[in-house]
Parts: structure tokens; sequence; C-alpha cells
């Protein structure tokens, strides 16, 4: 027989009474970020203080853990949060972040996704040079701040609202869109 059960701290596991072993322990903020998918909507009417802009944006981001096949062929292993980001009517983009706080606040760093067309990315498809795109994947490695390499913290923020994707350009250098993660 089998059981499903939450330890005192929270987290979730199962185990296997015939053989008397754990299975799997899954921490309680992760359970919460199991929904996987999460996107955010970019505007300049959420930046703090907000900017007047014609630029907006939609991201969407999905949870993964162990393996799976990626997109160019090969298999990658470990935890990782895939990012799909397209922006329009903008310019001159410098960073794609990922930073920590609620909506209307501002927060500390916790990721950069894109050093923007400074570095190379840009939108190809993008004809009038007035628009962004950038995907990618997000690994434990990758963070910074607050969470550098604690993937637990950024999972429970990210299930719990607590992350913001923030759009830095020549223009806006602090920030020239940006949506909660949601």
């Amino acid at each position: 027989p089998s059981a499903v059960a939450v330890a005192p701290n929270g987290n979730v596991y199962w185990t296997s009474t015939s053989r008397g072993v754990i299975m799997a322990a899954v921490p309680s903020s992760a359970s919460k970020a199991a929904k996987a998918q999460f996107t955010a909507t970019l505007s300049g009417a959420e930046e703090v203080p907000p900017v007047s802009t014609q630029a907006t944006g939609q991201a969407t981001f999905s949870l993964a853990t162990g393996s799976s096949d990626d997109d160019d062929d090969h298999v990658s292993s470990g935890q990782a949060l895939r990012y799909a980001i397209s922006l329009k009517g903008i310019r001159n983009v410098r960073r794609v972040e990922i930073r920590q706080g609620q909506p209307g606040a501002t927060g500390p760093l916790v990721a950069t996704l894109s050093r923007g067309e400074d570095f190379g990315e840009e939108d190809d498809d993008d004809r009038d040079g007035r628009g962004f795109a950038v995907k990618g994947k997000l690994r434990p490695r990758n963070l910074k701040g607050p969470l550098a390499r604690d993937w637990t913290g950024f999972t429970a923020a990210l299930a719990n609202g607590g992350l913001y994707l923030n759009v830095l350009t020549r223009a806006q250098p602090t920030g020239e869109v940006r949506g909660q993660i949601l």
C-alpha cells in the first residue's frame, strides 16, 4: 500500500508502506506553483511611476522540472522557467528583467532575461523596428539578488504573484513597460 501525506513543515510526499520508502517530496511552495503556466501583460501604466507609451507586450512562462525535450532537439534536465516575450510599439530595448515586488511597488532584480538590442537580440520579423521578441530558459544558477540560487523561494514568489517583468529602453532606462507575472 502507498499513501500521500503532508509533513509538519508543509511538504507533500508519497510513501510506499510495503517498501518503507519515500518516493517523492514536494515543498508546499512548489505545489502552489504546480499550475506551471504563468503570463504577464505589459504596459507603461504598470510602471512606477506610470510611463506614457504606445508600447505593449505579452509574456508566457512555463515551469519545468526533471527532464524534457528542448526545442533544439536535445534533452535537458533540472529545474527551469521557459519564457517567451513579445513586445510591440517599442524601440531600443536595453534589458528585460524579472524583479521581485507587488503591483505599484518596485523591487530588487531577480533575473535578466535579455540584454536587448545592444547585444544583437531583436525581433527578426519586425520590419519597422518597433518590436522585440525573446524566448529562452531561466535556471536556478541565473537567479540574482535576494533569490540568488533559491529556486524554492523563486517558485514561491512566482506562485504568489510576487514577481514582475520589466522592460528597459534607451528612452526609459528604469522601465518603459511592466507586467505582473500571474
